[in-house]
């Protein structure tokens, strides 16, 4: 009984705001809830007096699951800012064709990001990815076509089988700015390939080991600031006697067939 009545006044407030031609934010912009029961959100919200598609900005605890992704992508037509730092899931985040995302903060704990997951965020500026992800399906970013900076804090990301396989290739002229975390240790094989709009990047003292064509084809790059001053090290008493991909220190080719000849500063 109480989810007839639930759905009876989810009804009658859609209809009243179409009746009214209600359009803006007013009051309803902001919303924090904790989510203790997953597939709950929708009830949430209205238990807390609010209207789902007034609703612009989202804080979240607690757990998600599929029918409160649907919810945030169908019902809340507003939604613009989200903040899922806080929630516990590790996989299932799913914002699939939610063209008014702005800005996106995705759980803590986040190991796997779905395939197609933001496909389509059309109006997402940018995202940065969790320490602790260690899988990104295909088409994960597709269709962002306002998603110009990446935030990379994935410590120990295998490397992509393909440049096709990189999660950001698709968007991948687009890109202008690419942050590495402090923490990254590995820079995976094929993740900046063909970003020919990055200008300048820096390479994390804690980073070990990159990939295979990770920059490559890089054209704009013309700043390099290297402070993985170990692997530097290792490179060098490598030198040309022995192949340094045997070595797993950085895969041959990671920077050519752009940089080498446009890159004016390289910073020790």
């Amino acid at each position: 009984m109480k989810k007839i009545f639930y759905y009876l006044f989810l009804l009658l407030g859609c209809y009243a705001n179409c009746f009214a031609g209600e359009t803006s934010i007013n009051n309803e912009t902001t919303l924090t809830l904790h989510v203790a029961t997953p597939g709950t959100l929708s009830e949430l919200i209205f238990d807390a007096g609010k209207r789902p598609l007034l609703v612009a900005k989202l804080t979240l605890t607690g757990t998600l699951n599929d029918d409160d992704f649907t919810c945030m992508r169908e019902t809340m037509t507003s939604l613009v800012d989200v903040d899922l730092s806080g929630i516990t899931n590790t996989s299932g985040v799913n914002f699939n064709g939610k063209s008014k995302l702005v800005k996106i903060i995705l759980p803590a704990n986040l190991t796997s990001i779905e395939t197609s997951a933001f496909n389509g965020c059309s109006s997402l500026t940018s995202v940065t990815i969790p320490n602790s992800v260690t899988s990104i399906g295909s088409s994960a970013f597709s269709n962002c076509s306002s998603l110009t900076s990446i935030t990379w804090n994935a410590e120990n990301f295998s490397d992509f089988s393909n440049y096709s396989n990189a999660p950001f290739y698709d968007i991948r002229s687009q890109i202008t700015e690419f942050v590495f975390g402090d923490k990254v240790q590995h820079i995976p094989a094929y993740l900046c390939y063909g970003m020919n709009s990055l200008t300048s990047i820096v390479i994390p003292s804690n980073v070990y080991e990159i990939g295979k064509e990770a920059f490559w084809g890089c054209l704009s790059l013309q700043s390099v600031v290297w402070n993985a001053k170990q692997l530097f090290r290792r490179i060098v008493k490598i030198g040309v006697d022995e192949d340094v991909k045997t070595h797993s220190d950085m895969d041959d080719f990671a920077f050519f067939a752009n940089s080498a000849e446009k890159i004016t500063s390289f910073e020790l």
